[in-house]
């Protein structure tokens, strides 16, 4: 990106962080990626993807946890297509929309086949891919593929050691510029912060790399609702207490955590008169 100007904005709730998704989508934004930032456990990624599946975006997924290259992270993020589910006139759900995944599979196939095919050959079997190979391979299959699509980079804050994070963002900006792909980055903002030197190649590359960057703070309701669900039988009773005493939990895991105990204590509890 030539230019700064990304947009920061303050902690937002689930509607408006997919009024801002809405919004990052539409063909007429000119805003190329889009920074997702939460604490563990709020949802981002559950969020992200139930939005993109419900309007039936296409996207490649892939989360750094334990990358440790960008070659590595590329040729992940190729394996996780996430292709569009139809659903019938009748309301059933029909069936994978196997075209767009098979033209995928067969482009894929093909672009690897002919890269294999030029390998030098050793008694007749193919010599080992150095790492140089496995670059040449990863960027001419992301150049064939990748080429104008969404993706959707999660867990940045967890990636191997050995993937600078300059490196990653570079890569980033490699998709927008050259690829012209739009992508969403998830992270925990907290844990990159915990390390002086990444938090500052953030702060670098922030303002160059990220046009519009959100914070997900999804208040305790809504999400003790997506844990508790709403028919739940200790649902009122759990969060009156949750309010009453100012306990502010909007971790989804550890609200299913308290669900999940509650569920298999109540027929003991019930024996007791509880």
């Amino acid at each position: 990106m030539t230019e700064s100007k990304n947009k920061l904005k303050p902690g937002l709730e689930r509607r408006e962080i997919e009024k801002v998704l809405e919004s990052f989508l539409d063909l007429k934004s000119e805003d190329k990626v889009l920074a997702i930032k939460g604490d563990w456990g709020v949802g981002k990624t559950h969020l992200v993807k139930e939005f993109l599946r419900k309007n039936e975006k296409e996207y490649y997924y892939d989360s750094v946890f334990g990358v440790s290259s960008v070659d590595e992270l590329k040729m992940k993020l190729l394996s996780n297509f996430q292709p569009v589910f139809k659903k019938e006139e009748n309301g059933f759900l029909g069936k994978l929309t196997l075209g767009r995944s098979v033209k995928y599979t067969k482009e894929n196939s093909e672009i690897i086949g002919k890269i294999i095919e030029k390998a030098p050959m050793i008694g007749g079997i193919v010599s080992a891919v150095t790492s140089s190979g496995i670059s040449l391979i990863s960027n001419i299959i992301i150049s064939k593929l990748l080429k104008g699509q969404l993706v959707c980079i999660d867990d940045i804050e967890r990636k191997s050691e050995k993937l600078q994070l300059d490196e990653l963002l570079g890569f980033i900006e490699s998709l927008v510029e050259d690829q012209k792909c739009k992508v969403i980055l998830i992270y925990y903002e907290d844990r990159i912060y915990e390390d002086a030197k990444v938090k500052k190649i953030l702060e670098e590359y922030r303002e160059k790399v990220i046009d519009i960057e959100i914070k997900f703070q999804p208040s305790v309701d809504e999400n003790f609702y997506i844990a508790f669900g709403e028919n739940d039988p200790d649902e009122k009773f759990i969060l009156d207490y949750l309010t009453r005493e100012g306990i502010q939990t909007n971790n989804i895991r550890v609200l299913k955590k308290l669900q999940w105990n509650l569920k298999n204590l109540r027929p003991y509890m019930e024996n007791y008169g509880i």
